[in-house]
């Protein structure tokens, strides 16, 4: 499972060794290095090509740069948060063709729902499965 934002705790986790990523690009966004440190580790497991920011304006910076297949971003983080980062990657060449995947301690419908409005193609609440969202990404892959 993904830690809250509080934990550090690295779960360990056997790569599926039917799946590869392929150097598929990730970008990982979220306010929490430990979450950040462990998705990374996790993804690059699988041979995905990961880079990570730490805000929004960073993950702008690198998605401008490097155009990721997938996008996992945290909802909750300050000045600017995640529905403020899909908007704009929407309005970005090639953005309509990422994968964007919403990963948050937000967990009521509203939450859901307010996400997917603004352009989260999946919506997953901490703590995540870590098979489950290695599959979605999986499924990315095989598209």
């Amino acid at each position: 499972m993904l830690p809250t934002p509080s934990s550090s705790v690295l779960p360990r986790s056997t790569p599926n060794a039917q799946l590869n990523f392929n150097g598929m690009r990730i970008l990982v966004v979220d306010d929490d290095r430990n979450t950040l440190d462990m998705l990374s580790e996790l993804l690059s497991s699988y041979h995905a090509e990961v880079r990570t920011a730490e805000s929004v304006a960073a993950a702008l910076a690198v998605f401008r740069s490097w155009a990721p297949e997938v996008l996992l971003s945290d909802l909750g983080m300050p000045e600017q948060d995640g529905y403020d980062l899909i908007r704009t990657i929407h309005t970005l060449p090639y953005g309509l063709l990422t994968m964007a995947i919403a990963i948050t301690g937000f967990s009521r419908d509203e939450d859901r729902e307010r996400a997917l409005a603004a352009g989260y193609d999946i919506f997953l609440t901490k703590p995540v499965e870590l098979e489950q969202l290695i599959s979605l990404i999986g499924e990315v892959n095989r598209s």
